[in-house]
């Protein structure tokens, strides 16, 4: 009697325990994301070539993501997107993390030998 039991709970504990792994998969690509995000914005602000920032976000980021960087004015803006991970016939979401980074001025890169304001 307790064989069938064990028999039929087997199976329900492995799925649950995949599902529970793949949830800490996606929320560790979620943060993984946004590490990335961070990184490649605050590169690109303090005047790094854009390939050099988008390529230290990339080895941050999980795979098969996409690295967006808009520029504009005194600001950046970097969008990492994760796809999702699949799970048998389940698809959990993806990720999608922005960072934003004010571009610092010639003195704070210490590239002006004048006053600091």
């Amino acid at each position: 009697m307790v064989t069938a039991e064990l028999a039929a709970a087997i199976p329900v504990v492995v799925f649950v325990l995949a599902v529970a792994m793949a949830a800490v998969g996606a929320a560790s690509d979620a943060l993984r994301c946004g590490d990335a995000a961070r990184v490649t914005a605050r590169l690109v602000a303090r005047g790094e070539p854009p390939d050099l920032s988008v390529g230290a976000g990339m080895s941050l980021a999980p795979r098969g993501a996409r690295v967006a960087l808009t520029a504009s004015g005194s600001s950046t803006t970097v969008t990492v997107t994760a796809p999702g991970r699949s799970l048998a016939a389940f698809t959990l979401p993806g990720c999608q993390a922005t960072a934003h980074a004010e571009v610092e001025s010639a003195w704070a890169r210490g590239e002006s030998s004048g006053p600091r304001p």
